[in-house]
């Protein structure tokens, strides 16, 4: 909150001695998220390199997740990705969000959409039409 993020970071560090893994990381992740959101506020351009390395401990997070909550990891990392402008690595957690099995199925009208947005940001406009035709046969789209 005060933002001391280096020290923060720093004492997840030592956090990760003594915590169960995922835990550790899940600070990481949280810590760069809240860095990459501060420096984007006050318009720094190393806001992109937290965003990225805030993508990379979601993504990371997610594969020792299964289900539901990797799908929501995913997206986490996904958009930290976009917000450190690399729509190419957020379209590719977004199709493994997609590849969850027994994520629910609700949430899958919603994930295509955000597929179809970063396929668009990525300059890949053949692969959009598709994301949106099945963001639109998506349950509850």
């Amino acid at each position: 909150a005060d933002g001391a993020f280096d020290a923060a970071l720093n004492a997840a560090g030592w956090y990760a001695g003594v915590a169960a893994p995922p835990r550790a990381g899940e600070l990481r992740a949280e810590i760069l998220s809240a860095w990459g959101a501060a420096l984007t506020k006050e318009r720094k351009p190393e806001a992109k390199a937290k965003h990225k390395a805030a993508a990379t401990e979601w993504a990371q997070l997610a594969e020792l997740q299964t289900k539901g909550p990797r799908v929501a990891l995913l997206q986490k990392a996904a958009a930290h990705a976009r917000l450190a402008d690399e729509p190419a690595t957020a379209a590719t957690h977004l199709q493994a969000a997609l590849k969850v099995e027994g994520a629910p199925e609700l949430e899958q009208g919603a994930l295509w959409v955000e597929l179809a947005e970063a396929l668009l940001a990525a300059n890949r406009p053949d692969e959009v039409w598709k994301a949106f035709n099945n963001a639109m046969a998506s349950v509850g789209a």
